[in-house]
């Protein structure tokens, strides 16, 4: 399993701007995991509009029930839940619980056309137009050999940005499933 480790927890800048930043360490250790499960679970779990992100499909995150139920949850709360993942990722088939979801039509998930580069997509979260989580440009399932971070924000500007890089994605994939009213 991937450890992601907080390495600067919360930051609260005079501009209003919170962001607390956690990196990716080795896969070995894994007294931290529980903090990027945990902070995700409590952001999912807050959302009351929309969930969109854009992602490899990591199974040590998406297999993890907490991450699922929550996402379910979310989605029985009437909140719009989108994921766009990248064919060169691990795939929908491989995460049992997460297929569930859409097969339940709960949530909504597709493949992006083109493999994520550097240079055309980046994975991103975005939650209510409040919150966001960046990551550094990683190839799929390198995560950790890359040396990437992930940034989760408490921004409208940077929602907007990641929203904006999700939507685009998302227009540029195949494979619609999941109960979505709006595009």
């Amino acid at each position: 399993m991937i450890e992601i480790v907080v390495l600067s927890s919360i930051i609260i800048l005079s501009t209003g701007l919170i962001y607390y930043t956690v990196y990716i360490s080795s896969p070995k250790k894994n007294r931290n995991w529980e903090v990027k499960v945990r902070e995700m679970s409590k952001l999912f779990n807050s959302a009351s509009n929309h969930i969109g992100i854009a992602t490899d499909l990591s199974p040590e995150f998406f297999a993890d029930p907490r991450i699922t139920e929550s996402l379910g949850q979310a989605a029985q709360r009437g909140v719009q839940v989108r994921i766009v993942y990248d064919p060169a990722g691990y795939q929908l088939k491989e995460l049992d619980d997460l297929q569930k979801l859409v097969k339940a039509r709960l949530i909504e998930a597709r493949k992006a056309k083109k493999a994520f580069t550097k240079e055309t997509a980046r994975h991103v979260m975005e939650i209510d137009g409040e919150w966001a989580r960046l990551e550094t440009y990683h190839p799929a399932k390198q995560m950790v050999e890359a040396g990437a971070d992930a940034r989760i924000y408490r921004s409208p500007a940077v929602a907007y940005f990641a929203e904006s890089e999700f939507n685009r994605l998302w227009q540029n994939s195949v494979g619609q499933r999941g109960n979505s009213t709006r595009d």
